[in-house]
């Protein structure tokens, strides 16, 4: 799903759905995890609808939801790991690290999802 700005500056909006798809890409590349296109999840980009609704409208049975804040040469990122067919979060976690090392971090949260959608 879309990535929330919470930077409160509306130039960032690029860099949450840059995190996002940073972050699909990623996850694209574990073979056992079937991934929505980042641009198909765009078009619900401040659309309010029930996890229930995204799934059966994408044909998903998880959902990964997030906000990206910057701050300095910081970046935070909070996820939230979502089964769409009951509604229940799953999972979630917060991430931090420096700016200047966003695609380890990116790279980190993509892993971490990995690992909880699919353990083997």
């Amino acid at each position: 799903m879309p990535f929330a700005n919470l930077s409160g500056d509306p130039d960032q909006e690029y860099f949450a759905d840059g995190m996002m798809v940073e972050i699909t890409n990623a996850l694209s590349r574990v073979t056992s995890i079937f991934v929505i296109a980042s641009s198909s999840a765009l078009t619900f980009k401040g659309a309010a609808a029930s996890p229930q609704s995204v799934g059966r409208r994408l044909g998903v049975r998880y959902l990964l939801e997030g906000s990206v804040r910057k701050a300095g040469g910081r970046v935070r990122i909070a996820v939230q790991l979502i089964d769409a067919v009951d509604a229940v979060q799953l999972w979630a976690s917060r991430f931090e690290d420096a700016f200047d090392d966003v695609f380890a971090l990116q790279d980190r949260v993509a892993l971490e999802v990995a690992g909880k959608i699919e353990p083997r």
